[in-house]
């Protein structure tokens, strides 16, 4: 189980919520939720939806920085922007239900 809170943090005059997971081996998965379940949200979860419903076997979606496939079984997110001096975070592959069970919790609390 992936231990996360949420944070509120003042972006000038906004205050939004974001993600926080105290476990370094998941900082993309972090990095992938407070920047691409913003801009693409119900995208993402229409993927997810697709594959757990078995309407689909396997669901790739490439944000801004960030991409994400699914299969039933297991969910990898990969760093796309490698090659223009990002932060090497190694690709994070997590079991397909508990993922979406934390983008639909990020869902609720963050947008």
């Amino acid at each position: 189980m992936i231990d996360y809170c949420y944070k509120k943090i003042c972006i000038g005059t906004r205050i939004i919520t974001i993600i926080e997971i105290s476990e370094s081996k998941y900082k993309l998965l972090e990095s992938f939720l407070n920047s691409e379940m913003i801009a693409f949200g119900e995208l993402i979860v229409e993927s997810f939806e697709s594959v757990i419903s078995q309407k689909t076997r396997l669901e790739e979606f490439h944000g801004n920085a960030f991409g994400i496939i699914i299969t039933y079984q297991t969910t990898i997110i990969t760093n796309d922007l490698l090659d223009i001096g990002m932060p090497n975070y190694p690709d994070v592959e997590l079991n397909t239900q508990e993922i979406y069970d934390i983008v639909l919790d990020y869902r609720a609390n963050c947008q």
